[in-house]
């Protein structure tokens, strides 16, 4: 069975590898570095930084969600999922990653809540598009052709959004297919801004 690993799970591991710097105090511990970056690479429209498993106090209208209870049990094993999400910050996004494993590839889910930045955020570089919205919400389709991701943000108010992202293997088709669904899932448990 041949398993190839998303693009986005490796970015994510690449940028989180090349981000930590040790430097030696007199002692001999080491420590991080003050120069090291604290996210500058974009993986559709959001900030790429050292993953993490420590969570910083939300607020706003998303503060009382966690990104890894957005989808029920039911939901999941809709979408194949069998293991528990990974909860992590990500830049400016808290998210949780699901991975499926299927006979030929890994799919990568992800759920993303932006405490503070909505969709007049993102870019003007990222592949955006303006689609259909979901439950009356203003959505953006991104497309990241280089690491064969899409995502569905959706507007929560205009200083937070929530985003859903796939990957499955390279079709790029099938993922924006699987992140619009992920995101008629998750709209309607989403606050009114």
């Amino acid at each position: 069975m041949r398993i190839k690993l998303g693009a986005a799970l490796v970015t994510a591991v690449t940028v989180a590898t090349a981000s930590t710097a040790c430097t030696t105090t007199t002692d001999g511990t080491a420590t991080t570095s003050p120069a090291t970056p604290t996210g500058t690479t974009t993986t559709v429209g959001r900030s790429s930084s050292k993953p993490t498993s420590t969570s910083r106090k939300a607020s706003g209208p998303l503060a009382d969600l966690q990104a890894c209870e957005m989808l029920s049990s039911a939901e999941q094993a809709h979408f194949g999922i069998t293991a528990t999400g990974k909860s992590s910050e990500l830049g400016s996004g808290r998210l949780c990653t699901w991975q499926v494993r299927g006979q030929e590839y890994t799919s990568i889910l992800n759920v993303i809540l932006y405490d503070s930045a909505g969709l007049k955020d993102l870019s003007d570089t990222l592949n955006k598009k303006p689609i259909a919205s979901i439950g009356n919400r203003q959505t953006i389709q991104v497309i990241n052709d280089v690491e064969k991701n899409c995502a569905v943000m959706m507007a929560v108010t205009d200083t937070t959004r929530v985003a859903t992202q796939a990957t499955v293997g390279v079709d790029v088709d099938k993922a924006c297919e699987m992140a619009l669904e992920l995101a008629r899932v998750v709209e309607p448990k989403l606050p009114r801004g």
